[in-house]
């Protein structure tokens, strides 16, 4: 338990899960639920704070992506 807690591996079924969605799911989606799904299993955050600091961090590399690096993310 000491090198290997069970939150490690429960966060690495969160992980695995999000790679398999990502393709049927698409960035968006997936990614908005796993960054919700991370900080409430974190603890990190409640559900509104979750679903805000998503939002945020999305429009975020949406913003860095599409206009920084000039990636079509469509």
């Amino acid at each position: 338990p000491f090198v290997f807690p069970p939150t490690v591996g429960i966060f690495a079924g969160i992980l695995i899960l999000y790679i398999l969605v990502l393709e049927p799911l698409h960035f968006w989606v997936s990614s908005f639920l796993f960054l919700v799904g991370s900080f409430l299993f974190l603890k990190g955050a409640g559900w509104i704070r979750s679903i805000v600091i998503a939002v945020g961090m999305l429009a975020a590399i949406y913003v860095l992506f599409q206009y920084t690096f000039s990636v079509i993310l469509w």
